[in-house]
């Protein structure tokens, strides 16, 4: 919806033969690289606002990163076959060394075990806490001389503690923290007093492991500060990019023909077909210098409005680079206002 129609022939000719090429490349159906190209605009506008990127939106980074380096390969390698979109390619700025500090230290949407120091040896830690966690509270309901005690044999998430269900009654009988009871009153969720000393024990070292996560995220969001320009940059390729190959598309998905451009005022359509009206009646007209004007007349719902709007679109599809749907290739006058009615909009 931004793109604005060109009013310099040299430059819609210019669009035109990227659009051809565009064609050609997708006629090879080759596997073209884009996958991960995804729009990081809103990551770089955090960057630039100080705000520190999370695991996965820096490994989104790396990739745009590693696609980047895959279109600039690929088109290098098609740049006889399509030298113009091999030198938009040919602009994008390699950027290997931030893309492999990241993956050095980023797996799977998560700060790898190595990229701080300690960092691998807290997070097994936590995880040989976790399971004494485990076992004690599964011990502990296997024991026959708490039996008496229980209301359940399972243990229970209560308000973020493990608990273990106890009858009422018995309720002193355990050493520990009472977190929550039945509505009844009847149970009690008691967290045992041996959980609480390993769960304070994981709390402990996860301060530690999210202090380490967030140092290594700021300093990999520092990094990606320090070449911002350079994503803006290609991120303005790729997308200018994806633009000429999705013209190129839509030329193929409609049997489009390239037009032929005059200053001369002159235009002449080829059963042209409207692109957004299914099964349309297509159009042929003729407007020289010889035809200054032409009326259209007819019942209502005879095709005068579409008429007129092929008209007007086929200029404007042009102006963009944009291939006619026509049985032949059509000419078009370069021209700088298109004027429209509101009802015809």
């Amino acid at each position: 919806m931004n793109i604005k129609p060109l009013t310099n022939i040299k430059a819609v000719e210019s669009l035109l033969t990227q659009t051809e090429e565009a064609v050609k490349l997708l006629n090879l159906r080759e596997h073209i690289p884009f996958a991960g190209s995804e729009n990081i605009e809103h990551l770089l506008k955090k960057v630039e606002k100080g705000i520190s990127l999370d695991a996965t939106e820096l490994e989104t980074i790396a990739d745009f990163l590693r696609v980047n380096l895959l279109i600039k390969r690929y088109f290098y390698k098609r740049k006889m076959l399509a030298p113009n979109l091999a030198l938009i390619a040919s602009d994008l700025v390699e950027l290997t060394k931030l893309e492999n500090e990241i993956y050095s230290k980023i797996e799977h949407g998560i700060v790898s075990d190595n990229a701080g120091y300690d960092l691998g040896r807290l997070r097994r830690k936590k995880c040989e806490l976790k399971e004494k966690v485990k076992n004690y509270l599964s011990d502990f309901l296997k024991n026959k001389n708490y039996e008496q005690y229980l209301q359940d044999y399972i243990p229970f998430k209560k308000e973020g503690h493990w608990t273990i269900a106890v009858k009422a009654s018995f309720k002193s009988k355990i050493a520990g923290q009472v977190i929550s009871k039945s509505a009844n009153g009847k149970t009690f969720y008691i967290e045992p007093a041996k959980v609480s000393n390993l769960v304070s024990q994981i709390l402990a070292i996860e301060a530690q492991i999210t202090l380490i996560e967030e140092q290594i995220l700021g300093l990999l969001t520092a990094r990606i500060f320090e070449d911002l320009q350079a994503l803006r940059t290609n991120l303005a390729i790729i997308n200018e990019i994806d633009f000429i190959l999705a013209r190129g598309q839509f030329s193929i998905d409609f049997s489009a023909k390239r037009p032929q451009l005059n200053e001369k005022q002159e235009l002449v359509l080829h059963e042209v077909r409207h692109p957004l009206i299914q099964h349309p009646v297509p159009l042929s007209l003729s407007l020289t210098n010889q035809t200054r004007g032409l009326m259209i007349t007819g019942p209502n719902a005879g095709g005068k409005t579409v008429s007129l709007k092929t008209v007007g679109l086929s200029i404007l599809m042009t102006e963009i680079g944009l291939f006619l749907p026509s049985s032949k290739p059509c000419n078009i006058p370069i021209v700088k206002d298109i004027f429209i009615t509101r009802g015809a909009s």
